[in-house]
């Protein structure tokens, strides 16, 4: 099934963030947008009530990866937390690894 794409509205900045949202059908979707530390674009959304997951997307032009991830929502960190745990677990292998071993 096709995933059906959702026309997001922007709805501010907040907290750091610049926050968009969705309704469709009583479902509201929330993106939250922001730059991490290394001033890259990070995309953290919350499909609705109905998923039990959060999409997180990145991608780090110094070392020159492109990372999508699905987060259990019983993960209660901010967004900015959960990037940040992520790209020191992906930088971490990416050292230790043979893409890190040049």
């Amino acid at each position: 099934m096709a995933r059906k794409s959702l026309f997001y509205h922007l709805q501010g900045a907040t907290e750091g963030y610049t926050l968009f949202t969705s309704t469709d059908k009583q479902n509201i979707a929330v993106a939250r947008l922001f730059r991490d530390s290394n001033g890259d674009a990070v995309s953290f959304e919350d499909p609705g009530d109905w998923s039990v997951a959060y999409n997180l997307e990145y991608g780090d032009r110094a070392s020159g990866y492109q990372l999508r991830a699905v987060i259990s929502k019983k993960i209660t960190d901010p967004p900015t937390r959960i990037h940040q745990k992520i790209a020191e677990l992906v930088r971490s292998m990416l050292r230790s690894g043979p893409c890190g071993a040049r």
